[in-house]
Formats: structure tokens, C-alpha cells, sequence
């Protein structure tokens, strides 16, 4: 049998396990991965090439993509448009979208009122100054010319990449209605390594939340620390909020950082986690509750969800309306709210059988 060669570009180290979806018989890989500052120690380190971004580590990279039959981007990192542009016409591309890259370009529909307030200037403001006022100075239509001709750069490298990677036909078919030059999708698979068939009842759970995933505002923090402040009754519940990595807004963050200093239930895990001590981490806690209005942690709600692991969404977020689609059992920050009043932020054991069992079926379904 002839393997197919396929040519894996990394630019973050979060999304390098993601390969693994690749690990068969009949693929030929290459993981490529340009270093962030800090050594990659993480799963595929051995197998990788680890490269610092030169000019000449680049040119290496398109000459291995140049002999692949497939380029999968992880991302659309500077790096990986400027790879993808290089790479010989007859080599098929393939995009996995994260997220970044799209809904960083409508702010608009990704922060809650009380965010929004707090961004300032926020991306979303500045982004309304340029549109509003770019006629008023000539350092205005300076800056809107070089980020329309961003976008035009962007766009070609969209154009130039034959499969859009996604999870679910709903996303697409929203993103689409924003951006119309999408390529094809390609539904890849929901990969997650080593799924239990079962856990071992609810005995070992603790009455923990996991509140976000990182510390960025499209997780929209303060709104859920009001709900909880508002409507929790049971003093041995406590809320660990993920503040390890992501978008840095000082004045978002301090606030953030405040509110949760009021109340001794709250923690703030400010240190990223290893892959396996994060798996296990999962296993133990009872809910987690992501309020972002757009797609973003699905491999924190995935880890969550094989893991017995009560999981609360923004019933508007895509995620929300995919998982419940495939038949998920899911639930509203409407009923965080109630399940808080109540004291039943764990899922049955039942329930926790359930959507493991559905994990399993979804992996399958979309074949490699």
C-alpha cells in the first residue's frame, strides 16, 4: 500500500497532540515545529522537527512540504500563511481551524456587554475607531490601508488552502455567512486518546467548577462570577478559574483577579498544565462552565465530557448547539444558576455513562 505523505506545521505547542489523529498505517508523517521561546516537551517531541523561525528553517519547511502529498496547518500563524503561499501549487493543503484566526476578526460577536466595558481600549473599540474615524487623520487611513491589506493577504492564503479541518457542519455553515471564500469542509474526527468505556462512579469526584479555560475575555469570567455570587447557597462548592495562558488585557485581568479575591471559594490556576496532568485533573472535578459566546476550549469540554464531568455552555455558542445535536447531555449557564441554588453541579452516574459512551460513537463516526 501507498502511504500518503502528509506534512504537519506547528507554530503552538497546545495543538501538537492533535496529530495523533494522523497515527495510521497509511499516513506518512511529518511533524514540523517552529519553537515559541520555551522547548517543547511535550507528546510527538522525539518524532518532531523543532526548528527556530529563520529564514532558512522556513525554506527547509517548504521543501519537505514540496515532496508531501498533504500539508495540514495547525493554525493560520504568520509562519504557516507565509508556508502556504510558498508551497507548489499541486501540493493539496489542509486547514485545521481553531478558531483564532476567524472570530479574532469579529469582535463583536464574541464579548458580553460587561466585557465589552471592561476592554478598554479593547479590540472591538479600537476596530470601531478605525471603521468610524480612519477619514479624520492621515494616520487613520495609514493604519486602515495596512490592515485591509492584511486581510487581503489573508484572504489569498485562505484561497490558496483546499480543506478547511472543522468539527462540526454547524460551525462551518455559520462562518461561512462571514466569511463566503471558505475551501470545502472536511469533518475531522472528535480524537481523543484512550477514552475509558466507563468511570468509576461519582465517589472520587469533588465539588469543584472548572470556570474558563484561560484568562483571554472571550471567556466572558466576570458575568459567571456574578452568577455564582448571586446564586450559590452550598459553602463547600469551590471554583477554580484557569487563568494559565492566553490574551493579555491588564485592566480585564486585574478585575478578573479582584472579584475572585473576594470570596475564599475561588481559585486562580495561574500555572499551564502538562497533558497528562491535565487529563487527571479532569477526573476529578464535577462541572465545568465556559461562558463564551463562540467556539474555543472544545478540547477542555471534550476532556471534561470523557471524564464524567458536568459541562455548562452559552446555550448561543456553536459548541453548545453541535454536542447537543450529537446528542449530548448538556447544559445552560440558565442551569448553573439553578443547579448552584440546588447544590447539583454533578452529573448522575447515569448521565456520566452516557455521554462516555456517546463519546466513543463520535469518534467513530467521522472516519480517518
Amino acid at each position: 500500500m501507498t502511504k500518503i505523505k502528509v506534512a504537519h506545521l506547528h507554530t503552538d505547542y497546545k495543538f501538537v497532540i492533535e496529530t495523533g489523529v494522523f497515527e495510521r498505517d497509511y499516513f506518512d508523517n511529518t511533524i514540523i515545529l517552529f519553537e515559541n521561546g520555551n522547548p517543547y516537551l511535550g507528546k510527538f517531541k522525539e518524532e518532531a522537527i523543532i526548528s527556530k523561525i529563520t529564514d532558512k528553517n522556513i525554506k527547509e519547511a517548504v521543501a519537505i512540504c514540496n515532496q508531501s502529498d498533504l500539508v495540514v496547518l495547525y493554525g493560520l500563524s504568520p509562519v504557516n500563511q507565509e508556508i502556504a503561499l510558498s508551497v507548489k501549487p499541486t501540493v493539496k493543503i489542509a486547514w485545521r481551524f481553531f478558531g483564532f484566526e476567524l472570530y479574532g476578526k469579529m469582535p463583536e460577536f464574541c464579548y458580553s456587554e460587561k466585557t465589552i466595558k471592561l476592554l478598554h481600549p479593547s479590540v472591538l473599540q479600537k476596530y470601531l475607531n478605525k471603521i468610524r474615524f480612519f477619514t479624520k487623520t492621515n494616520i487613520r487611513r495609514i493604519v486602515l490601508s495596512r490592515e485591509m491589506n492584511l486581510m487581503d493577504s489573508f484572504i489569498k492564503v485562505v484561497k490558496r488552502i483546499n480543506i478547511f479541518f472543522c468539527l462540526s457542519e454547524e460551525e462551518y455553515q455559520l462562518l461561512k455567512q462571514y466569511y463566503p471564500y471558505l475551501p470545502p469542509l472536511v469533518k475531522i474526527p472528535v480524537w481523543m486518546p484512550e477514552i475509558s468505556q466507563s468511570i468509576d462512579g461519582n465517589s472520587h469526584k469533588l465539588p469543584i467548577v472548572i470556570v474558563g479555560n484561560n484568562r483571554s475575555p472571550l471567556n466572558n469570567h466576570l458575568d459567571i462570577i456574578d452568577l455564582i455570587d448571586s446564586h450559590i447557597h452550598d459553602k463547600d462548592i469551590h471554583f477554580d478559574i484557569l487563568f494559565s495562558y492566553g490574551d493579555y488585557y491588564k485592566r480585564y485581568i486585574e478585575e478578573v483577579t479582584k472579584a475572585a479575591h473576594k470570596a475564599d471559594c475561588y481559585k486562580l490556576i495561574e500555572t499551564f498544565m502538562p497533558y497528562d496532568e491535565f487529563q487527571l485533573y479532569y477526573k476529578k472535578v464535577s462541572a465545568l462552565v465556559i461562558n463564551s459566546y463562540r467556539q474555543m476550549a472544545v478540547g477542555n469540554i471534550l476532556a471534561a465530557l470523557r471524564s464524567g464531568v458536568k459541562v455548562y455552555l452559552n446555550k448561543n455558542n456553536i459548541v453548545f448547539l453541535w454536542l447537543k445535536s450529537e446528542g449530548y447531555i448538556l447544559f445552560t449557564m440558565e442551569d448553573f444558576a439553578n443547579d448552584l441554588e440546588r447544590g447539583t453541579i454533578m452529573l448522575t452516574y447515569e448521565d456520566m455513562q452516557y455521554n462516555i459512551r456517546n463519546m466513543l460513537r463520535l469518534s467513530k463516526i467521522n472516519t480517518i
